[in-house]
């Protein structure tokens, strides 16, 4: 075999191996054409979107980001023109490849020494964003070249436009690409893509080329000259009129200062994210071309942001203390209470700054918040109405630790005994004791108690519970209506004390998110099992004649009260004044305090010495701010002491007034005393109770004391 015979032997096997990996590579992407690029293929493999079908975030390549889709249908003219003009002016004439395009840019090249003008068609561009790197080859030109014709042969030029226009690169913000003319219209412009103007849409094509560089933020009149160049070709090409290039011309050329810079909804993205890859994996997510509808409100999940950035600015603004270097946080979650479909989720104040999720993750003391499920569990074993008596006073309960714990109200006082419904709407800790009557405790706490800051705020409807745990580390508000259930914290990470009670701090964000998220406004019915009776605010005792002002209470069928109001109230202080000096035995004592279950607040009094007599190690001191109430006589020395009632007031300055059924009150009377305890078995009854203002024995007076009538 002679040299020229070998050499066409290896000439025509490199050629052949050179046509077969040629033919491979072309196959291998010619299958990838035809199975990933199809009319709509543009969109992202998978797309998420909210209960009304707007998208919330889809994923592009790798990346799981918010996305505008855009149709040439939707857009004015202008728009796609613009992108025309600024990359391929020729696109509805070649086929895929621009052989003009291509020496223009190499004489353009040459001429500057370096690269100064691409000759790449929007199709090629479509084919590198889709299928190759960006390294620049002569191989890669090649494949790049091959791609191109092949896409044209699959796709229209309306769709290779459009798929181009929600798939081209568009710079950079808060260190993720921005890509699309969808995102690009919201992030720079703050509003859609359908709502360009054509100095908008020249300027945003402009930037195609190097739009980190050649932007209105970096370098200004580079890109007010890219997009004139661009407004210029769409005039030449009688793309616009020229009154119209004249008013785009005349435009700033700057982004809108009230762009959106951060990537709308991270919290939220994130969880989302999060869940579905758990859920499918991420290789499903990318590939199988899935649409997830969520439950999810976008409307209600802007709101939901927007509330949490104005009440920690707010907050910061107004307290000097909370003006620290780790930022105070807050966190919304509302759901519909039907299902527990999840409407907004926000996650913390600044995404930027700590991507933790407290809505989803935080571990923090609920405070006050949980004491709607203690009172249900109460109120459905008929333990407890919402008119029972009960004592806020200080109580200490020994741990496990054999440590003692003193828990204390949000105010730091103790108001002595109290209605449940008081005790609840004031959210005080130490009576804290079905859904019906907890939720007409919780329609109380906004009409009258810690939340009552939402009357004024068109929220009177709303029932809910306020939360602030020891120390003030941490403030809560969840509340509802019919169809809508929202809670939010407020506080610091590390638990440094925000100094604010829920009222303060958490209320008016639930308040600002829910004047602007869609609920209802019906009452709850009263369901069958529940009676509404008439009952003295103060006492929780049936009305008759002459008691105090009446409410309409809310008690589960068999556990209305049984007896009426009028009498000496269980704990009223009580002091008496003799014209001789006076003394209870200890014996006396201690039986009194044993059979009236609360013995507070009883004095004897020695005019002008005032003593104070209390059961040994139990102290007896009254309540701040009661008064107690005076038994004077006006007899001389030596003689019987004479017993006159002075009825007492009530130590509150709003009686507690139950929502649900509507507030109904009496006319003013003077408040009367219930009735005490009743005597048990073993004693002898004393004799009946004088009139007032009758003279009594010292053996009487002691008989009204410990309630023997």
């Amino acid at each position: 075999m002679t040299m020229r015979t070998r050499l066409a032997i290896a000439v025509i096997g490199a050629f052949l191996v050179f046509t077969g990996m040629a033919g491979t590579v072309f196959g291998w992407y010619g299958y990838r054409v035809y199975t990933e690029l199809s009319p709509g293929s543009w969109r992202s493999p998978t797309e998420i979107v909210d209960r009304n079908g707007r998208t919330l975030v889809s994923l592009y390549g790798s990346e799981w980001r918010v996305a505008e889709p855009v149709t040439l249908a939707e857009l004015p003219e202008h728009v796609p023109d613009a992108f025309l003009a600024a990359e391929d002016a020729r696109f509805r004439s070649h086929l895929g490849v621009d052989p003009i395009g291509i020496g223009r840019a190499a004489v353009s090249n040459v001429r500057a020494g370096g690269v100064a003008e691409g000759g790449s068609t929007i199709t090629q561009q479509l084919a590198k964003t889709r299928f190759l790197t960006a390294e620049r080859t002569l191989t890669r030109k090649a494949i790049e070249a091959g791609l191109a014709v092949m896409i044209e042969l699959r796709l229209s030029k309306d769709e290779i436009l459009e798929a181009y226009l929600n798939e081209v690169y568009l710079g950079h913000r808060d260190g993720r690409e921005v890509r699309g003319l969808g995102e690009a219209a919201r992030l720079y412009f703050a509003k859609t893509a359908a709502g360009l103007t054509a100095a908008e849409a020249a300027l945003i094509a402009g930037m195609i080329r190097a739009p980190n560089r050649d932007n209105p933020d970096e370098r200004s009149r580079i890109a007010r000259q890219r997009r004139d160049a661009v407004l210029g070709v769409m005039r030449d090409k009688e793309w616009i009129r020229a009154d119209e290039h004249a008013t785009a011309i005349a435009a700033d050329a700057e982004f809108s200062p009230g762009a959106r810079r951060l990537r709308p909804h991270p919290y939220l993205i994130a969880a989302l994210r999060q869940e579905f890859v758990d859920r499918l994996g991420e290789r499903r997510l990318r590939s199988d071309g899935l649409r997830i509808v969520t439950t999810v409100d976008r409307g209600m999940q802007v709101a939901a942001e927007a509330a949490v950035v104005r009440g920690t600015q707010r907050l910061r603004s107004g307290h000097r203390w909370l003006r620290r270097k780790k930022p105070l946080q807050a966190a919304i979650l509302s759901i519909e209470p039907a299902t527990g479909g999840v409407r907004a989720l926000v996650g913390g104040s600044d995404f930027r700054r700590s991507q933790f999720d407290r809505a989803r993750r935080m571990r923090r003391q609920p405070g006050s918040a949980a004491k709607p499920f203690a009172y249900a569990a109460a109120i459905q074993t008929r333990s407890i109405t919402p008119s029972t008596i009960v004592q806020d006073q200080p109580v200490q309960i020994r741990l496990a630790s054999n440590r003692t714990w003193q828990p204390r109200n949000y105010d730091q006082q103790f108001r002595g005994p109290v209605t449940v419904r008081e005790a609840f709407e004031k959210s005080l800790n130490i009576p804290a004791v079905v859904a019906y009557v907890v939720h007409s405790l919780m329609r109380g706490v906004v009409q009258r108690g810690t939340a009552a800051s939402l009357n004024p705020a068109g929220l009177g409807h709303i029932a809910g519970k306020t939360g602030t745990t020891n120390n003030y580390r941490d403030a809560w508000f969840v509340g509802y209506a019919t169809d809508l259930l929202t809670a939010v914290w407020i506080g610091f990470d590390d638990g440094t004390p925000s100094r604010m009670s829920s009222g303060e701090a958490a209320v008016p964000i639930w308040a600002d998110f829910m004047k602007r998220a869609p609920h209802s406004r019906a009452e709850v019915s009263p369901p069958p099992g529940v009676t509404v009776v008439e009952v003295e605010a103060a006492s929780g005792r049936l009305m008759q004649p002459g008691c105090g002002p009446a409410v309409r209470e809310v008690f589960l069928r068999g556990t209305e009260p049984r007896e009426r109001c009028g009498g000496l109230y269980d704990g009223t202080m009580v002091m008496l004044d003799f014209a001789e000096p006076a003394m209870l035995s200890e014996e006396q004592m201690a039986e009194w305090s044993r059979d009236s279950l609360s013995m507070r607040d009883v004095q004897i009094v020695n005019d002008p010495d005032e003593v104070e007599v209390s059961e040994e190690g139990d102290s007896l001191s009254r309540a701040e701010g009661q008064e107690p109430v005076e038994v004077e006589s006006e007899v001389e020395e030596g003689t019987p002491p004479q017993v006159q009632q002075q009825l007492p007031e009530r130590p509150r300055t709003t009686p507690p007034q139950p929502v649900l059924p509507p507030r109904v009150d009496s006319t003013e009377a003077p408040p009367v005393f219930p009735s005490p305890p009743p005597e048990p078995p073993s004693r002898v009854p004393p004799p009946p109770r004088p009139p007032p203002s009758a003279p009594v024995t010292r053996d009487s007076v002691l008989a009204l004391l410990t309630g023997n009538e």
